[in-house]
């Protein structure tokens, strides 16, 4: 059963207003990483309702969603990791523009996206272009509003394998809850930067594909980005024509490319040439 004690954060993730009640042991690090989305007590009513409890007893610590439990571990990393994952899917349900599967970063209020699918390494792309000086995004959705066809951002914390820690130079003792090496959440300041801020334009779609040293970018046709942008759209259908409309209007406006990469610490210093 859940916990009905410990403190309740309201937070808004895009279009989605959410509670989590937080142990008083893990409030410091949850605020960390949820800075972006914290919200006042008198916004709208929450449509998902979680909790992180530590039984002291077992010395358990639990992810809830009402009373069903999500996750269940000896370290925190896990049930938050497993309260962000359905915190991430109800956002993008409810998200009422187009999101797309793609790390984003900025510079200056210009947008690069990384499409990819789950696994496809855009987080650990994301990660080092981040730890590189790029303002932070997203590594999870590049969100666009239908009226402007503006980046929302969506700055949710990084979720980064052992390995893409390793590869960035992120130590455990860095974030809000070491994970050993299971998947860690991470802060673009926890990688020495920041989240972007003001209005922000896409660019640049870069389509990454691993296995090549050195890292080489080759120029795309417009074709390949809006193949790209509808390939890895999670919601289009709920727009309809507009999804296409939007899709097609930013294939137009951008620069597409191909990345083959095998460092992504080299990957992120070559795509700097594309803002520099």
């Amino acid at each position: 059963m859940t916990d009905a004690t410990g403190t309740a954060m309201q937070l808004r993730l895009l279009d989605t207003t959410a509670q989590l009640r937080v142990d008083p042991d893990a409030v410091a690090g949850v605020a960390r990483l949820l800075a972006p989305f914290r919200v006042g007590e008198h916004s709208e009513p929450a449509v998902i309702r979680l909790s992180l409890t530590h039984d002291r007893d077992s010395d358990l610590f639990r992810a809830y969603r009402d009373d069903e439990l999500l996750a269940g571990a000896n370290n925190w990393a896990v049930p938050f990791g497993a309260a962000m994952t359905a915190l991430n899917r109800q956002a993008i349900d409810d998200y009422t523009g187009l999101a797309l599967h793609a790390g984003v970063v900025a510079v200056d209020g210009v947008a690069i996206a990384f499409p990819a699918d789950s696994g496809g390494g855009k987080s650990t792309l994301t990660a080092a272009c981040v730890r590189d000086g790029f303002e932070y995004v997203s590594d999870e959705s590049l969100c666009i509003d239908p009226a402007s066809a503006a980046v929302v951002l969506y700055p949710k914390p990084l979720g980064l394998s052992y390995w893409s820690r390793t590869q960035v130079g992120l130590d455990d003792s860095a974030l809000a809850f070491p994970p050993g090496r299971g998947e860690g959440m991470a802060t673009a300041e926890d990688l020495g930067s920041r989240v972007a801020t003001g209005e922000i334009r896409l660019a640049h779609v870069v389509l990454p594909v691993y296995g090549s040293n050195p890292a080489q970018l080759a120029a795309e046709p417009a074709q390949t980005a809006l193949a790209a942008l509808l390939e890895h759209s999670f919601n289009h259908y709920k727009l309809g024509e507009r999804a296409f409309m939007l899709a097609a209007q930013l294939a137009n406006e951008v620069q597409a490319w191909t990345l083959e990469y095998e460092d992504p610490v080299a990957a992120a210093q070559l795509i700097r040439s594309l803002v520099s």
